[in-house]
């Protein structure tokens, strides 16, 4: 594939490659509009090499991804650079090999047309100041490869749902590359979003949506579920349990204990943290303060979070045990009495005897 760069593009700026971290920011806007199959059906024929790519540029923008709302600066300089004109675009190069080991040109083609359709029409968006701002083409656009690298553009719109991040999931780099198939990343992405006491899905509909045929729940467990919970169970920082009734699925999210891939051991910790905290957050109506003081403590003390974690699973059971919700306890109300399970888990344990009250303090 090869093309002659289009002079009439206003290119702003140029992204070089980086190296490959453990994870990437996948924004949640993105993945629950672009990237889903009941919003956006155009997705489900996408390549792997497509997902290659996108996990590549991801991880390539890391260093300039931002929260506009926590950081002002940044927005600023990001609407100063591609928020001022028309039709402005970043400029991408990085080499072959990065997306396929085997320089298969074929295969990043199909990537590479993929993104370019992906979407593809006027975009249009407001910068800060109220100042409406227009651009054309896909996720990509004026892909070219050429003595073994890979270039292309992106426009201000897209840069700027990937760039800005008010909220975002953390997803393993090197999936794209462990999973051949494409519809199992799209299934783990989505993943990533259920919450830790799962959810049900409509087997007819998933199977619609997929694009599955399969006439029994015995064929789609085999060919389907089983195959991706044991592959995510060694790939991946989740996995999942299923359950058949009826016809709806029980899909269950549990943290994945046995990874055999080339990460970092403290990457996993990073993602386990910051999954659970902000499923507490969620769950419990916490505000950024009260995240900042389980931040502190954990960064202080990294046992600190294996007791957060075994106080807070023994105050479910008790909480069970005396036909409670849980979810009864939000925002400060909640912090206490997690507060109290914490210093009692903490007091009955060993570390009591090194350093008396040596607990974590969270309120």
């Amino acid at each position: 594939m090869e093309k002659k760069e289009n002079k009439d593009y206003k290119i702003v700026k140029t992204i070089k490659n980086k190296k490959n971290s453990d994870i990437i920011n996948l924004p949640l806007a993105l993945r629950q509009n672009t990237l889903s199959i009941t919003k956006n059906k155009q997705i489900i024929e996408a390549p792997i090499t497509a997902y290659r790519i996108l996990f590549k540029i991801l991880n390539n923008i890391s260093n300039t991804q931002f929260n506009p709302k926590k950081q002002p600066k940044q927005l600023s300089l990001f609407e100063d650079e591609f928020m001022t004109q028309n039709n402005t675009y970043c400029r991408f190069v990085f080499p072959v090999k990065e997306i396929d080991k085997n320089n298969s040109y074929l295969s990043i083609e199909k990537g590479l047309e993929f993104l370019e359709n992906l979407e593809k029409g006027w975009h249009k968006s407001r910068n800060s100041k109220g100042k409406l701002i227009k651009s054309l083409g896909g996720l990509i656009s004026n892909s070219v490869i050429s003595d073994g690298k890979i270039c292309f553009f992106i426009s201000n719109y897209w840069m700027e749902q990937l760039t800005k991040l008010p909220a975002y999931n953390q997803a393993i780099f090197q999936l794209p590359w462990e999973l051949t198939n494409p519809k199992h990343l799209l299934l783990y992405l989505w993943l990533l979003e259920v919450p830790t006491e799962g959810t049900k899905i409509n087997i007819d509909e998933f199977q619609k949506a997929y694009k599955y045929n399969y006439s029994s729940n015995k064929d789609l467990s085999k060919n389907v579920f089983k195959v991706l919970k044991e592959k995510l169970a060694v790939k991946a920082n989740i996995s999942f349990n299923y359950t058949f009734i009826g016809h709806l699925i029980h899909i269950k999210p549990y943290k994945s204990t046995a990874i055999d891939i080339d990460i970092k051991d403290n990457t996993i910790t990073k993602l386990e943290i910051t999954q659970k905290l902000y499923y507490w957050k969620s769950r419990h109506k916490l505000d950024k303060n009260h995240i900042l003081i389980f931040r502190s403590m954990i960064n202080i003390d990294p046992l600190a979070f294996n007791l957060f974690k075994s106080s807070y699973d023994i105050l479910v059971k008790e909480c069970k045990a005396r036909k409670q919700k849980i979810t009864d306890f939000i925002e400060d109300d909640f912090m206490n009495v997690f507060q109290e399970k914490i210093k009692r888990e903490y007091q009955e344990s060993l570390w009591n005897n090194i350093n008396p009250n040596g607990f974590p303090k969270i309120t």
